[in-house]
């Protein structure tokens, strides 16, 4: 079964949790998302503004094929929110392969926009391509803000201002520089 035929009717993952986990199972969503050139752009991000990826405490919210977790050392305490097990599995099957510390997967109910994670837990907390798909983006960014530890820092990846935020009809918004300001 081809990409195309399975990626037909792609609906919003907080609502069609068990089309993403079928998508997850095979694999699909991995190079159908750019999944490669989104872990180029967050090494770069990395790079560029002193993310630390050595001995820092790690959350990933939305993290589907688990390419940003695993920009990070074996070194770092792992944590990650998803809504669909077979992203939860896959990624923890990956790990375990690369000789990572356990990462601490769990399911999320994306619609309660709360993390079960004590304030100011991690030091860094990823979101790729994930704010776009709330409503209140600004209550996740708030929820992102309550477990980052003071001077963490906030790695947040989104659909900019071109065709392609248009491909996908879960994108509740687009964002351009002075909207993702705000």
């Amino acid at each position: 079964e081809g990409w195309f035929t399975v990626c037909e009717g792609l609906h919003d993952p907080v609502t069609d949790a068990a089309r993403y986990d079928t998508y997850y199972a095979k694999g699909a969503l991995y190079w159908s998302f750019n999944v490669v050139g989104k872990a180029r752009t967050f090494r770069r991000l990395c790079r560029v503004f002193g993310v630390p990826t050595r001995g820092v405490r790690v959350l990933d919210v939305g993290f589907g094929a688990g390419a940003m977790l695993l920009q990070f050392g074996a070194d770092c305490q792992l944590a990650g929110l998803e809504f669909s097990r077979s992203a939860i599995k896959r990624l923890g099957w990956k790990a375990r392969r690369r000789g990572m510390h356990p990462l601490d997967l769990r399911m999320w109910n994306a619609g309660s926009l709360t993390f079960p994670f004590e304030d100011r837990a991690f030091d860094v907390v990823v979101m790729s391509h994930v704010l776009e798909h709330f409503p209140d983006d600004r209550a996740l960014l708030a929820e992102a803000r309550r477990v980052l530890a003071p001077g963490g820092y906030l790695v947040l990846m989104v659909p900019t201002e071109d065709a392609s935020w248009r491909e996908n009809s879960s994108h509740l918004r687009v964002y351009d520089a002075p909207s993702i300001r705000r």
